[in-house]
């Protein structure tokens, strides 16, 4: 009993750090293998190494509207200050590259997924919302561009062990009051 709770393994898919009595000691295990711990004092928190998927709850974002594509409206499109709210659903790939720090300041997967909600909830929104909904579905490649750049930052300056590895716009549609506004100009 005493030489089986001495070993532990770390998976290829894997990372994991040791506690003693609750708290961090060494560095953590981010290579496969066979480690040594101290039994009954000692205990193993893993983590996933592999890549994970957030999958945040479309949200409503207000826009500029729609653009108008014919020439005698563009100084009337100057004029008006039309907002469309559209949902826009979209997903992420993250990563936990730092076990230790990731630990500490999240502490597991189901807080890192709330904060993640928080960050690129608010930075896609930061992003979309200046825009018009033509360029939204037409630059949407760009804008996630950048909204990935603007979460990163963010969980640089966080330092919580996660990378946010891309983010993709899943769906793009309008509420139900504008719905017939779209089919009568198409």
């Amino acid at each position: 009993l005493l030489c089986f709770n001495s070993f532990f393994v770390v998976n290829e898919y894997e990372q994991a750090i040791v506690l003693q009595f609750g708290k961090p000691v060494g560095n953590s295990k981010t290579d496969a293998g066979l480690y040594f711990k101290i039994p009954f004092i000692q205990n193993i928190i893993k983590f996933d190494k592999r890549i994970l998927e957030w999958d945040g709850a479309a949200t409503e974002i207000p826009t500029k509207g729609m653009k108008d594509k014919s020439i005698n409206s563009l100084s009337v499109q100057r004029d008006k200050q039309e907002t469309t709210n559209i949902f826009i659903d979209t997903f992420a790939r993250w990563k936990i590259t730092d076990p230790l720090k990731f630990y500490t300041r999240v502490n597991n997967e189901r807080s890192a997924q709330s904060r993640l909600d928080g960050i690129i909830d608010g930075k896609i929104r930061d992003k979309i919302a200046p825009k018009y909904i033509n360029d939204v579905v037409k630059n949407s490649d760009e804008i996630m561009r950048e909204a990935l750049q603007a979460v990163s930052n963010e969980l640089i300056n966080l330092d919580i062990g996660i990378e946010v590895l891309g983010i993709e716009i899943k769906r793009v549609t309008f509420n139900d009051q504008i719905m017939p506004q779209v089919f009568d100009r198409m």
